[in-house]
């Protein structure tokens, strides 16, 4: 196993799926699968802890050659991977983070739950592989243990939200047309009655939304990722309905917010934090409308990506800069 520490060389190389990401709104479906070995507490202490850890470092091999184990440090804790990945906040210092050469899939051990599997895909047409991925990893865990589970409430977590399928599906998607329309609170209060809670992700005013399941309890995994795809297919309907509403109603707004903020990262010296992600946001916008041609999809992604709160002190502290300095830095590669 490599260990990998945090450093300059990765905050300038986000996961291949999100920087490589065209798709101009559903950016990502990501399954997470939390099990825990019965007879053990859910946050183990000295040995039994030990114990637990030497038990389960062996799925680590589910995540294939070049597998790399995270080491947290002073420049890059938890926040600091959680953000790498555009992942909800359930790392602990304590844990053991692995993660595959790709960085589409994770690995923790020992956090707040014993084993928690997560796999992205980009596609949004190929979702069963994510249940493939799910079912590789249970294989392996029966293997080592028996999953703690209840007859009433299934397989057992900390997280009450993921009880029964033991099971959490997100949807990473870019909503800027829903979010000029005013219609994105209306659709995220539709997507609870759904079973969904969604919420911003990534940099203030990126335009980046999850949304997450709420309930895993009595339902199936196929059924929870079934949903999701629906859920993702209303959204993206939504957006392309609103991005296409917008161009024919107030394409003199949507050009002037394009342009100026591609003339704004042509020759800016300053950028506030809110401001930052707004401009990526209209760039991504501009591109998938091909109302620009600079920069590449590639650099926006990057950009969005980097703007991330601990992603950017960590560059700050790198390159010995505040953090505006370091905002300006991130945009000026745009250039």
């Amino acid at each position: 196993m490599i260990p990998i520490t945090p450093s300059l060389d990765l905050l300038r190389r986000p996961p291949r799926w999100f920087s490589s990401n065209a798709n101009p709104i559903w950016l990502a479906t990501r399954v997470t699968a939390i099990r825990n070995v019965e007879g053990t507490p859910f946050v183990p202490r000295g040995a039994e802890r030990r114990r637990l850890l030497e038990q389960l470092e062996v799925l680590a091999s589910i995540l294939g050659t070049g597998a790399r184990l995270a080491i947290f440090d002073d420049y890059g804790g938890t926040d600091w991977w959680t953000e790498r990945a555009l992942w909800p906040p359930i790392l602990t210092e304590d844990a053991r983070l692995y993660l595959s050469a790709g960085e589409d899939r994770w690995l923790i051990l020992g956090g707040k739950d014993h084993a928690v599997f997560s796999a992205v895909a980009v596609d949004p047409e190929n979702l069963d592989r994510l249940l493939e991925q799910v079912r590789l990893f249970e294989r392996a865990f029966s293997r080592v243990g028996e999953p703690a589970y209840d007859e009433e409430y299934g397989h057992l977590t900390s997280s009450p939200r993921r009880a029964g399928a033991g099971l959490g599906v997100e949807l990473i998607l870019h909503l800027p047309g829903l979010m000029l329309t005013r219609q994105l609170r209306r659709l995220l209060s539709a997507a609870v009655q759904l079973g969904f809670w969604g919420t911003a992700v990534g940099p203030v005013g990126g335009g980046l939304v999850v949304l997450v399941n709420l309930v895993a309890l009595k339902r199936e995994p196929e059924g929870i990722i079934g949903s999701a795809g629906r859920l993702g297919e209303l959204l993206s309907g939504a957006e392309e309905a609103a991005r296409g509403a917008l161009l024919s109603d107030r394409r003199r707004l949507v050009e002037d917010g394009v342009g100026r903020a591609l003339g704004i990262v042509s020759r800016g010296k300053r950028y506030d934090e809110l401001e930052a992600g707004t401009l990526c946001s209209w760039l991504r916008l501009g591109r998938c409308l091909d109302l620009i041609r600079r920069p590449s999809m590639t650099r926006i992604n990057v950009a969005l990506w980097s703007l991330q709160a601990s992603l950017l002190g960590s560059l700050a502290r790198w390159r010995s800069l505040t953090p505006l300095e370091a905002r300006t830095e991130v945009l000026t590669r745009l250039r």
